[in-house]
Formats: structure tokens, sequence, C-alpha cells
């Protein structure tokens, strides 16, 4: 009998795991209605495991941007939440080479793993 095991993200051993769109909400960007879905949202994050897309519903609105860009940094700052970086999407497009019509790249100190509960029905 054979066994494989294969992966393409290796086997790390995750910590905790964060969900950014409690945060969000938290903080005015997702309104949620009385029966637990998204009724509204100006930012919303979408895992990606060790690290996560943040999408803007109007990226034009600068307003928005910058409190999301903000609060993104003050996480990281922060120390708790286990983000290690924020990329906007042209810098992680110059570094990785991912681009896309999301906003920000949060990744993950290696031990924190980005969630998808919270407020995630549309």
């Amino acid at each position: 009998m054979n066994f494989v095991l294969t992966s393409d993200h290796g086997q790390l051993e995750i910590k905790r795991v964060i969900n950014p769109n409690v945060i969000f909400a938290d903080h005015g960007l997702i309104k949620v209605g009385d029966d637990g879905n998204i009724a509204d949202w100006d930012a919303y994050c979408l895992s990606g495991g060790l690290s996560a897309l943040v999408f803007l519903k109007d990226p034009d609105n600068m307003e928005i941007y910058e409190k999301v860009y903000n609060l993104l940094q003050y996480m990281r700052e922060e120390g708790i939440y286990g983000i290690s970086q924020v990329f906007t999407e042209p810098e992680i497009n110059e570094k990785e080479h991912l681009g896309g019509d999301f906003s920000f790249v949060p990744e993950s100190d290696g031990f924190t793993s980005f969630g998808i509960h919270g407020y995630v029905r549309w």
C-alpha cells in the first residue's frame, strides 16, 4: 500500500485565526442586517489562509481607502493581530506579480491564519 501526502503550502503550525471582517464591522465598514447577512459593505476581506485580499466596494473613494489602509496598518503595528505586512495592490503587483481588483493584501506572521468566518454571507 502506498500513502502519498502532498501540499502546496507546507505544514505550518497555526496558533490562531483572525477574522478581519468582524473588525471591519466593528469599524462600520460592514453593515450586518438583523438576519445576520451582510446588508451593505465598504470593505471586505477574502481569506487566502496566510494572506488575504481586501476588496473595497468603491476603490475610488479615497476616504474609505485611507480608513481601511490605516486600520490594517494599525493592526500590523499593534502586534496582536498576527499581521506582518500590508501591501497595496500596486506594491504586491510589483513584488509578487499579483494584481487584481482588490486594494490590499495583509500577510500573516506565519502563526496566524485569516479566517473566513464572521459576516461571510451575502
